[in-house]
Formats: structure tokens, sequence, C-alpha cells
């Protein structure tokens, strides 16, 4: 598995990993790159986006940076205009438990601003 993780979520973009778990999940039919997969298209797109950008960064920071970071972002994702993603995964998991977000603040990965992603 290890090896298909990693050249799966090599890739610089959210698109691009979710291309490349499609095509191991046609090609391995195995039930975890399936859930992975089908997990990444619940979440909401600019928290995907938002996670790997922290992620990357994170690899280059010291912890205290990284703290720092993990703060901003905390508090960014629960301000305005983006907390409805927050409120919106919340009532999906813990509220109705149905898993099943309505809408989020963008429809999807392509269209998540560029600025967005920076101003957390």
């Amino acid at each position: 598995r290890l090896a298909v993780i990693d050249k799966c979520f090599s890739h610089e973009t959210v698109e691009e990993i979710v291309d490349a778990l499609e095509s191991e999940a046609a090609q391995l039919n195995e039930e975890w790159c399936t859930l992975a997969l089908k997990r990444l298209k619940e979440a909401s797109p600019l928290a995907l986006k938002v996670s790997l950008r922290s992620i990357r960064e994170g690899r280059y920071q010291t912890l205290d940076e990284c703290l720092v970071r993990e703060y901003r972002m905390s508090i960014n994702g629960i301000s305005k205009p983006f907390y409805h993603d927050f409120c919106e995964g919340v009532r999906a998991r813990l509220v109705d438990k149905d898993l099943a977000p309505k809408v989020f603040y963008f429809a999807g990965c392509t269209i998540v601003f560029f600025f967005s992603v920076q101003s957390f």
C-alpha cells in the first residue's frame, strides 16, 4: 500500500491526487483506495486545499511555526466567509449524522480560488 499511497499523494494539487486515486482504484480494486477517494470527495474542497498546503509547508517549519500556522488556520476556518464549510461539516457528521454535507462554499476543487487558500 505504501508505494501506492506515495504515488498518489505525492502530486502537487488535490485534483491530481484525486485523479491518481481514481486511476489506482480502477486498477487495484482495493477497498482502502476506494474509501480514501470517497472521503476526499465528501470533504470541503476548500478544506482539502488548505490542508494539503499546510502539510506541504509544515515539512519545512519548526514546531513553533507549525503550531502558529495551525492556530491561524483554525481561527480562519471558523470565521466568515468560510465558516459555512465548518458548520456544514459539523452538521453532517455530528448533528444529523447523515455524512452528507448539503453544500460547501466552493462546489469543487477546481473553483477554489488561490487567494482563498492563501488567506488561511
